[in-house]
């Protein structure tokens, strides 16, 4: 995995984290440690941890496609542009 796969997670998570403590939850009614705060922190570790999942699994279908040699690569497309989703 490289570090620049990481680089839309850290383009959401730092604005996110800086805006969120650093403005709007210290002005705000919930200021402190609360269950809204833990809840937003709750809520930021999970999409961190839904995004490294879904980069995994994407990653090994990658490299689990390269193992299907050509012909049969040729053949799936194929088989997919006989039947189109949508009238043309």
């Amino acid at each position: 995995m490289k570090l620049r796969y990481l680089y839309p997670l850290f383009g959401f998570i730092l604005p996110t984290v800086v805006i969120g403590y650093g403005f709007v939850i210290p002005r705000s009614c919930i200021a402190g440690i609360n269950d809204l705060t833990i809840g937003f922190t709750v809520t930021l570790i999970s999409a961190c941890l839904t995004y490294w999942i879904g980069l995994r699994n994407a990653l090994r279908d990658v490299r689990t496609s390269e193992g299907i040699d050509e012909e049969m690569r040729i053949r799936i497309i194929l088989e997919k542009e006989e039947k189109p989703l949508a009238p043309p």
